[in-house]
């Protein structure tokens, strides 16, 4: 069951007051709550309030712009607390366009002073939101990401810079939001997008380029998150488009909710979109911006909601192209395995060929075997795949004809 909280206005801010964050920004075990507010024409600042709400800090960007993204980590291993900001405009004009200016900030969260600053990334008409922190190479620091909208360019850029390296990458992406979440148990981050075609997308380490995706049965993405509901290891994506909230099985290839139309235009625009236990019922909550409110739903009970046949059962990956058929049945179980993998065979009077490949969640193979099916029921050394638990995905082809792709899952 998912129940739909409320649908009003929470609380009311200064037109002025953009960006909110709590967090510890000097080290010192007490949180402190960050508020970002447009200053002046010149200037915007970030306040670091105590329980008190005294102001304790400051750091302050410049270029005629609001906060949009505030973020609280030890990117640079130092055991110091950095504070991370971006910026962007709702000006799409002006007699004076250069005054208009975005970057990325790291500031020392205990001194507020520059540790630093990116190149100019863009001007009036840009955004640069979504910031998030995760580990998503094999080096111990930390990454922020970031993602550049409404740029004159005609796609999103997807930014990301190394805590340790200091280096900046800007990858052109068409998709308007994101998440990190480690898909694979790997203990690496992998990076999830919300493509403006409507998919699902994962990204392939190293290129970033779009290496599998899923048909998510909606328009142009606007918010995304990778969550976990019903603790089984897996993630489920939560996402909405222009009109409504949606929760795809990535497992089972198909949406298992989707709300009613909760408004015409904008729902979750700029990713804003947060998934987690707020209220500490044990019932994860999705807190939605659905335009001139906010909304939030509780997932109550994730079985038991139903799956909505949306008639886009697919998965797509980069490295070849897959023709699905919806209507043939899983072909390797149980899945979950341990021990024990199966092929399901379609009865036959003579022995056919198969021919297995698995693939990393980022496109790489991992494994390929290929042998002689006798019966319907044909039993698989689960040894030999050498697998480490987590999810995987597989193609199954028969006599040479791929019948089927899916994901599997190995139990730890």
């Amino acid at each position: 069951m998912l129940e739909k909280q409320n649908n009003e206005e929470i609380f009311r801010l200064r037109d002025d007051f953009t960006a909110i964050k709590i967090g510890d920004v000097d080290n010192d075990g007490q949180n402190e709550l960050l508020v970002g507010i447009e200053t002046s024409y010149a200037y915007s600042d970030v306040y670091a309030l105590n329980e008190n709400q005294e102001i304790i800090n400051e750091y302050r960007i410049y270029g005629m712009n609001m906060i949009l993204g505030i973020e609280i980590a030890d990117i640079d291993l130092d055991n110091e607390n950095e504070v991370i900001i971006t910026s962007g405009t709702n000006v799409s004009g002006s007699t004076d366009p250069e005054r208009y200016q975005n970057y990325i900030y790291v500031f020392d969260g205990k001194t507020g002073e520059v540790e630093w600053k990116s190149p100019l990334l863009d001007g009036i008409s840009s955004k640069v939101g979504s910031v998030k922190i995760g580990n998503i190479d094999d080096d111990e620091a930390l990454e922020v990401l970031a993602l550049q909208y409404e740029s004159r360019k005609w796609e999103t850029q997807l930014l990301i810079y190394d805590g340790v390296s200091q280096e900046l990458t800007a990858k052109f992406l068409s998709i308007n939001a994101f998440d990190i979440s480690d898909l694979d148990s790997d203990g690496i981050d992998d990076i999830v997008v919300g493509m403006n075609s409507g998919k699902i997308g994962i990204l392939e380490r190293d290129t970033w380029e779009i290496a599998t995706t899923y048909s998510g049965g909606s328009d142009k993405i606007n918010s995304l998150a990778a969550v976990d509901f019903n603790g089984d290891g897996n993630q489920e994506f939560v996402y909405s488009d222009d009109y409504k909230l949606y929760i795809y099985d990535p497992l089972q290839l198909s949406i298992k909710w989707q709300s009613d139309t909760i408004n015409y235009y904008g729902v979750g625009r700029y990713n804003s979109l947060k998934v987690q236990d707020l209220d500490m019922d044990g019932a994860i909550d999705i807190l939605l911006n659905t335009g001139h409110t906010l909304s939030n739903y509780e997932v109550i009970d994730y079985e038991s909601l139903k799956y909505v046949d949306s008639g886009s059962q697919e998965i797509i990956t980069a490295l070849q192209p897959i023709n699905h058929e919806k209507n043939l049945y899983p072909m390797l179980y149980p899945n979950p395995f341990q021990d024990k993998l199966f092929i399901k065979h379609f009865p036959s009077s003579v022995s056919t060929s198969y021919q297995l490949y698995l693939y990393s969640l980022q496109g790489e193979k991992i494994h390929y075997s290929q042998g002689q099916l006798m019966n319907n029921k044909n039993l698989l050394d689960a040894a030999s795949l050498s697998l480490k638990g987590g999810t995987y995905l597989y193609r199954l082809y028969i006599d040479n004809t791929q019948v089927y792709s899916g994901l599997l899952m190995k139990g730890n």
